[in-house]
């Protein structure tokens, strides 16, 4: 959520014509009703076999949603100016096809983290251009990351399996 009235949420579902496709909802009410944003069958097929695993606000009229394709043709979609839809990043992502990701947290429009599985390590990734690079940030730990919030632009926590926090600064 935004703020108590505007919120997001996300994920998939399965249809046995087309398999998976990603769905997203947000309120403007605090949760009482949902509209549904998520990507049209007569669209382009982007939204095939991929799964929303995150979606986050990067201000007060933008949102990145992060999917999961296995295809590692697509990771990132930014929304447009009111939320109405999401359009994929056109960035290469040399990662999303070794990967798989549970969390995304953005600080702002062009700082984001995003954390999960790389190659079979636990890892966090960092952007601060909306995307176009990535650093690693190399986790201490091999168990895997599956959530993250940030307190403030200096404090993150990222948690994950067997009881793992670690704390970002």
């Amino acid at each position: 959520f935004l703020d108590a009235d505007n919120g997001l949420i996300a994920g998939f579902t399965y249809n046995f014509t087309y398999g998976k496709h990603p769905f997203i909802c947000k309120t403007k009410d605090g949760g009482t009703t949902f509209v549904d944003i998520s990507p049209q069958e007569y669209r382009d097929d982007w939204y095939n076999g991929k799964e929303v695993v995150s979606i986050s606000y990067m201000n007060d009229h933008d949102a990145c949603a992060i999917m999961n394709t296995g295809s590692g043709t697509d990771f990132m979609f930014i929304s447009d100016y009111s939320i109405r839809s999401f359009e994929k990043v056109d960035l290469p992502s040399n990662f999303s096809s070794r990967g798989r990701f549970f969390t995304s947290q953005f600080l702002g429009r062009f700082i984001g983290y995003f954390a999960g599985i790389i190659e079979g390590q636990s890892q966090i990734i960092k952007t601060i251009d909306q995307g176009s690079t990535f650093m690693y940030l190399n986790p201490p730990t091999g168990n895997t990351i599956y959530s993250s919030c940030f307190a403030d632009q200096n404090n993150g926590y990222f948690v994950g399996e067997k009881g793992t926090v670690i704390h970002l600064s």
